[in-house]
């Protein structure tokens, strides 16, 4: 009986309260800015939050893999009509000859390849988060991030030219 009552939700709240109160207690003696309290409630607050959210609404997952209309279509149909509709390719280029040539070649150079928009704008957020932190830090706290790379990275530095 001992056991149940240790497990409960009361005595487990009750456990959490008095550990609660006794890192406010040593956090009072401590001289610390009262604003970083604030901070830290409002940072714990916004976080709880943002996860909330996210656990609660998850979204539709998001396939960043570049599809061709052919590909998904080619997918679907079976072995024999792969076969067919890969001599009828081949019958259509041998026929258009240089045209074809010139069209494979403009698709090794590149020309025929597609952009990947949703990828691309996805790095550029991150991108501008870490560099827009990075601007921050070096503004608001004299933090020079080349120093930081210098000091954990010293060899490495010295080859860039740092």
């Amino acid at each position: 009986m001992q056991l149940l009552y240790q497990i409960t939700p009361t005595s487990i709240y009750i456990k959490l309260s008095n550990l609660y109160h006794q890192i406010l207690e040593y956090l009072l003696q401590v001289e610390i800015d009262p604003q970083l309290y604030d901070a830290v409630n409002r940072g714990v607050i916004l976080g709880v939050a943002i996860l909330t959210f996210f656990i609660l609404f998850p979204g539709e997952p998001f396939n960043f893999q570049m599809e061709d209309k052919d590909d998904s279509n080619i997918q679907e149909e079976t072995e024999d009509s792969l076969a067919q509709e890969r001599t009828a390719k081949e019958h259509s280029a041998q026929r258009q000859g240089d045209r074809g040539a010139d069209h494979k070649e403009q698709q090794a150079k590149g020309g025929g390849q597609q952009v990947n928009m949703p990828l691309i704008m996805n790095l550029t957020v991150y991108a501008f988060i870490v560099f827009g932190g990075m601007y921050i830090l070096n503004k608001s706290y004299g933090i020079a991030f080349k120093d930081v790379i210098k000091s954990i990275f010293p060899k490495e530095a010295a080859v860039l030219g740092f």
